[in-house]
């Protein structure tokens, strides 16, 4: 079916595992295996309904057995030495997205249910448990808390060749067994949001995010539910416009300032803020040679 635009695919991997030393379990030495298939279907939407540029994406997995394999058998680990585990599932539909341009050829918009550890913080080479590394630390960033399979939109800017800015809204309560209208749009709504730019340059890809995650959450102590993950980080953002006197004009040419300036507060523990400036400047000086200027700027404070 390419021809028309349809094309499948399909995935089966199988892992065995056996703890040789150490764990919560010296004396069972039984390995496990896990094993998991994908199946995928991608439609060329040019091909098939002249729709030009689109495309849409269908994945689907199922797993046996019903187990996390060797982990919480004789482990103990914090992250898991097995990504792969999806238990006992017949079929879970974890993707089913369009993705075309939107507006213009350079703007591109994903939107339906997303695999938000595949566009976020992505690594060419530590991001597919079926194919690269097995543990779970090595397939996505534990310090995020990603949200599961779920509705969402993504708009991928490609500002130049090499450099993109993106971002993204997905549900934060997404149900990779579900289609998502229910955890979307009933009861408690929270939405995950991220935004990422990064510039490519030759094999590799270097990459600077930010994302909120609204919902409550525990502490790692075992503590009450918290809304956010740090009380007293601070995010401030302030505009000045300045207008110089028009006697003034020999002196100041252009006749106002304008500056943008955002920053933010960190509080990494009860001693050490840290945190990001960035300032812009318009019409520096009031002058009409001076180009506006952009600044970058990380500031570090200790209080004792």
């Amino acid at each position: 079916m390419a021809p028309s635009g349809i094309e499948f695919g399909s995935i089966l991997t199988a892992v065995y595992q056996a703890n040789v030393k150490g764990g919560t379990s010296t004396n069972d030495r039984r390995g496990r295996h896990v094993g998991r298939y994908d199946l995928k279907m991608s439609i060329d939407m040019e091909k098939l309904l002249d729709i030009e540029g689109g495309s849409f994406f269908v994945h689907g997995w199922g797993g046996w057995p019903d187990t996390e394999g060797i982990d919480g058998h004789s482990l103990g680990s914090a992250w898991g030495v097995n990504a792969l585990a999806v238990g006992n599932r017949g079929m879970d539909i974890v993707e089913a997205f369009y993705e075309g341009p939107f507006f213009d050829d350079n703007l591109t918009i994903t939107i339906g249910k997303l695999d938000f550890t595949g566009i976020f913080d992505a690594s060419e080479y530590a991001d597919d448990e079926c194919c690269q590394f097995l543990n779970a630390s090595l397939v996505d960033d534990s310090s995020i808390p990603f949200p599961a399979q779920g509705l969402g939109v993504v708009l991928n800017w490609s500002i130049t060749d090499s450099w993109y800015l993106m971002g993204v809204i997905v549900d934060a309560l997404g149900d990779n067994r579900e289609i998502g209208f229910r955890t979307t749009f009933h009861d408690e709504d929270y939405f995950f949001y991220s935004v990422e730019t990064g510039i490519t340059a030759g094999n590799g890809t270097y990459r600077v995010g930010l994302w909120n995650d609204p919902q409550p959450k525990a502490n790692s102590d075992g503590s009450k539910n918290k809304s956010d993950d740090r009380d007293n980080d601070v995010f401030s953002f302030a505009y000045v416009h300045g207008v110089f006197a028009n006697t003034a004009a020999s002196t100041y040419p252009e006749d106002y300032e304008s500056v943008v300036d955002a920053y933010y507060n960190a509080q990494i523990t009860l001693w050490f803020v840290f945190g990001p400036n960035i300032q812009y400047v318009a019409n520096p000086g009031g002058s009409n040679t001076a180009k506006d200027i952009l600044v970058f700027g990380l500031k570090a404070q200790m209080t004792f």
